[in-house]
């Protein structure tokens, strides 16, 4: 993590810098005997990346806390009150030479695969996450392997309301909005017309709907990883999940001002988070 101008006494204080040397300064505070406890301190979200933001940031107590660290831990005469992001003061407070906590936690009903290609990045976003508003991220889905990627398509299709009502109407528009909810819509709608070939097959012909729904799942997501490795194998990923540069969070503990949050420290980053209007409830964010 870094800052990029002073924080502390008669220094810039720049929202973003004061929600680093905050954070490093809680971590230091729960793994060092010393007194280095301070107020919170909190940002408005609406503005998380506004200068003018310093007028609702209390400085008071995070000068307290950085005499403190420099005194007890650094062992300075004459502690300053002043970081810098150069100096020795902050090299100390980041250098990892301590605890350093994940601020997520995996979905246990998705069960998401966190390789070593995304979870830096899922590192960086729930650390400042964090920061600004003390919560932690809850990662529903990182990397997809084809049938991981398939089951998220079928999924999607599958627990829309009025997907397996029996009317073909309905189904085909869901099938419809779920392929064209994808950049390359001409790949989804190949693997997508895997679950349709599928669902004819398993369809009774009087009802109009499906008999065996676990052989049904089966035999789709069985055609649809089919195509999507092949599709692989061809250089095409359908999704940013099978390239280990996307993660999706879910938004069930987290407050509109939260998302916008959210979303900010993502552009900042340099990613992305576009809308997903098929499946539950979710933050899809790539790089």
């Amino acid at each position: 993590m870094k800052i990029f101008s002073s924080v502390g006494f008669n220094s810039v204080n720049d929202p973003k810098d004061i929600a680093v040397v905050r954070y490093l300064l809680g971590i230091q505070m729960t793994n060092q005997p010393f007194n280095l406890m301070m107020a919170p301190l909190t940002v408005s979200p609406q503005n998380v990346f506004n200068n003018q933001a310093n007028n609702v940031v209390s400085i008071k107590d995070i000068i307290i806390a950085i005499k403190n660290f420099q005194e007890q831990i650094l062992w300075q005469i004459r502690p300053t009150g002043q970081i810098f992001p150069d100096d020795v003061t902050f090299k100390k407070l980041s250098s990892g030479n301590f605890y350093h906590p994940k601020h997520y936690v995996r979905s246990k009903s998705e069960d998401p695969v966190i390789t070593p290609g995304i979870e830096p990045r899922i590192d960086e976003v729930s650390e400042q996450f964090f920061a600004y508003t003390g919560k932690t991220l809850i990662i529903t889905s990182g990397y997809r392997g084809p049938e991981r990627q398939a089951k998220a398509m079928f999924d999607k299709v599958n627990d829309t309301s009025g997907a397996n009502s029996g009317n073909d109407k309905i189904f085909d528009k869901i099938i419809l909005d779920s392929y064209m909810a994808y950049a390359d819509k001409r790949s989804s709608k190949e693997i997508y017309d895997q679950m349709v070939e599928s669902r004819k097959k398993h369809i009774d012909a009087k009802t109009k709907l499906i008999n065996n729904t676990a052989m049904y799942q089966r035999d789709a997501t069985q055609k649809m990883a089919e195509v999507i490795s092949k599709q692989i194998a061809n250089g095409i990923y359908i999704s940013k999940h099978a390239t280990n540069k996307a993660f999706d969070c879910s938004v069930n503990n987290l407050k509109g001002s939260d998302i916008i949050i959210l979303k900010l420290l993502v552009k900042n980053l340099g990613g992305k988070t576009p809308d997903e209007i098929t499946g539950p409830p979710h933050i899809h964010i790539q790089f």
